[in-house]
């Protein structure tokens, strides 16, 4: 009987062994992500996104992360793609500022936007767009819909095209915006580039483009952008605007224009479409992915458009009706604070007038600095002709810095670009814009020093 009794206990001692070891692990592995008891700490053992990799950096918020972290008072962030006033801060347009007012008194609610958009939103773009004389308004040829700014419109018009363009290649600029590739990849299409800067001269690769565009498949999806290039700063010449339009009509090519900075070039909402609204006179049935972050201001609103120029109204109807169906299973409807803000601008003449002041002041400060920054490069280095800078439009130009430059643009002069030595002009000002050049110059002349096999390019 004893050794019954013994043999009992030890075989009840080894269940409940057992049992707490097994149930210990159960707690800590329950679920995906569970947490043990004591300590905290997430278990992988059964975690179904151990496979996931980190996502490379993104290129311009990148930059600006590495600028927040950067605990010297004089940094400088030119990697932004966001307009400064001259003090290098934020600016609030003053029509913005006023409209907010007239709105607040308004006492608005904030109900779900119809799946067209904003009321009045839509009919009050496509005129910015198209002209307020447009054949394709007057007789309801352009199918229109509230997007989540020229981003959002994009990622719409690529789905679209996804499911409806007999052509699923889509050819962008070599250069372009990064974020370009990633739309229409995600959208299912293949992406193709074609020749656009000219590294050795600094300019556009204008031979290069045409024949490019003329090489690809007859009804290729063609990503233009309307004007101030970015990254480049380089647009055609009318002339050349021209002979592109007439090569694209050639090959029946379906472009699409990216217009992110309607006013701001030229300071002159209508000349800074005289290009794409020579392409519509010509016949080309356009797609606009009109985005109103840099000339309202409003970057954070997400206020934008999507706009198809087609054969007829009864096509007009047709594609609308898709756009808004993709638009309800993408994002349901489109915020509206910022599209009240950018319709209750245009819809009053006091308030529109106030707009374009506020344009020509963004565009002649942005010239401004750029004239500035090529004065301050040249006296800081005169071996190389910085007239190139002086030539570009728009809110960006290329330094000419290689990937290591900027980055030693960055550890060394707290002064952050993008590595492809892209330069946001509206972050420039009075007060650092020789600071900039004296760092460039700097970098420079230490590059050749070193013997930097990366060293800048001069033409």
């Amino acid at each position: 009987p004893g050794m019954a009794r013994a043999w009992v206990w030890t075989v009840w001692l080894v269940c409940a062994l057992i049992f707490l070891f097994f149930g210990h692990q159960g707690r800590v592995g329950m679920g995906i992500g569970g947490r043990e008891g004591r300590g905290g700490r997430t278990s992988t053992r059964c975690s179904g996104w151990s496979h996931v990799p980190m996502a490379p950096r993104d290129p311009v918020l990148g930059v600006t992360e590495a600028y927040n972290k950067d605990p010297r008072p004089e940094k400088i962030n030119l990697g932004v793609g966001a307009y400064r006033d001259a003090a290098g801060k934020p600016w609030v347009l003053p029509s913005v500022r006023m409209a907010e007012k007239l709105i607040f008194r308004r006492n608005i609610t904030h109900e779900y936007a119809p799946l067209r958009g904003t009321n009045g939103l839509v009919e009050q773009s496509i005129q910015i767009v198209y002209g307020h004389e447009s054949p394709q308004i007057k007789h309801n040829c352009i199918a229109a819909i509230q997007s989540l700014s020229g981003t959002g419109a994009l990622r719409l018009c690529g789905e679209f095209l996804s499911r409806f363009s007999k052509s699923q290649e889509v050819y962008v600029s070599n250069p372009t915006w990064e974020n370009h590739i990633s739309i229409f990849r995600d959208a299912g299409l293949e992406v193709q580039r074609y020749r656009y800067y000219d590294n050795k001269t600094r300019s556009l690769d204008f031979e290069g483009m045409v024949e490019d565009l003329s090489k690809a498949p007859q009804g290729s999806i063609i990503v233009i952008q309307a004007l101030g290039h970015n990254p480049t700063g380089i647009d055609p010449t009318w002339s050349q605007w021209k002979q592109i339009c007439q090569c694209c009509k050639n090959k029946k090519h379906l472009i699409i224009f990216d217009l992110a900075y309607q006013g701001m070039v030229s300071g002159d909402l209508d000349k800074d479409v005289q290009p794409l609204r020579h392409f519509v006179q010509r016949g080309h049935q356009v797609a606009v992915c009109q985005s109103y972050s840099k000339n309202f201001g409003l970057y954070g609103e997400r206020v934008g458009t999507l706009s198809f120029v087609c054969k007829d109204a009864v096509e007009a109807q047709k594609v609308e009706s898709q756009l808004k169906t993709l638009a309800r299973s993408m994002y349901s409807s489109s915020p509206i604070y910022g599209a009240i803000i950018v319709n209750t601008i245009l819809s009053n003449p006091q308030l529109k007038k106030q707009w374009r002041k506020d344009l020509q002041a963004m565009a002649i400060r942005i010239t401004n600095m750029r004239s500035a920054l090529t004065e301050a490069l040249q006296s800081n280095d005169n071996r190389v002709d910085w007239s190139h800078i002086n030539k570009t439009t728009g809110m960006f130009c290329y330094s000419g810095l290689s990937t290591e430059q900027a980055k030693s643009l960055a550890v060394r002069h707290s002064i952050y670009v993008l590595d492809t030595g892209r330069i946001s002009i509206a972050g420039i000002t009075d007060e650092n814009v020789f600071r900039i050049a004296s760092a460039i110059a700097g970098i420079r002349r230490y590059s050749q020093y070193t013997n930097d096999p990366n060293r800048m390019r001069t033409p």
